[in-house]
């Protein structure tokens, strides 16, 4: 994984067997994006868009599953909210508020993937 800073944006680029994901920083008034490309063909899959009930403009983690078939994303500062998409279909299967967990004081940063369990790190 890769992070890309400046002023203007966040890029995350993740790369996972055939597949790229970007998550890119929206302006203001914008919601964050993700694009899946094919490392393959070199075109863009799907853009998966973030619901507009939040108030985050950036993704501050990205990660696909084992097996490629789904992507997590956190968002940042306020909302704080881990997104679980079925990057395929462009679908949210899930979502969840991703700060205080029970056994941790503040937000979640980082998510991992044990085959088919999800583990946050604060």
């Amino acid at each position: 994984m890769r992070t890309v800073q400046n002023n203007e944006c966040t890029l995350i680029l993740l790369f996972f067997r055939k597949f790229l994901a970007v998550a890119e920083k929206g302006d203001i008034g914008e919601k964050p994006r993700i694009y899946v490309y094919s490392l393959e063909t070199l075109e863009r899959k799907i853009t998966l868009s973030i619901p507009f009930e939040i108030k985050a403009q950036e993704i501050m983690c990205l990660k696909f599953t084992h097996d490629c078939n789904y992507i997590a994303a956190l968002t940042a500062n306020p909302d704080y909210i881990m997104y679980y998409y079925n990057w395929k279909n462009g679908k949210i299967e899930s979502q969840t508020r991703a700060n205080n967990p029970p056994s941790t004081p503040g937000p979640v940063t980082d998510v991992s993937f044990l085959y088919s369990y999800i583990i946050w790190f604060a």
